[in-house]
């Protein structure tokens, strides 16, 4: 008995319409903020990018450049989202400090250095 390729099983992800914003009143656009990480390599893409709209007259701020990327990844298809993903170099994954742990490493603790 033999498995079906992975392709055939896995259904095609649902079209989602995008509405466009340009009919919405600034008080009718909510704006929610996140945080997350990335890579020094990613983040100083970002610094090029914008050098690279200045260049052509029209500057973006950073917000504005990570819109118009998720834009441009919701049109391609699921294989080529796949690939643009798997292109990416993973992040490690670090938890936040535990509130009242002691540092692991003390260095002459009471010891003021000049500065």
């Amino acid at each position: 008995m033999t498995k079906p390729p992975v392709a055939d099983s896995v259904p095609a992800a649902p079209e989602v319409a995008l509405e466009s914003t340009k009919h919405f009143t600034r008080s009718q656009t909510r704006i929610v903020k996140d945080s997350f990480k990335m890579s020094r390599l990613d983040f100083d893409l970002i610094g090029s990018l914008k050098e690279r709209a200045a260049g052509f007259g029209r500057p973006a701020k950073q917000g504005e450049l990570l819109r118009a990327g998720l834009h441009s990844l919701q049109k391609l298809s699921d294989g080529d989202l796949r690939r643009a993903l798997d292109a990416l170099a993973p992040l490690k994954a670090r938890r936040p400090d535990k509130a009242g742990a002691t540092p692991r490493r003390v260095v002459n603790p009471g010891v003021r250095t000049s500065a």
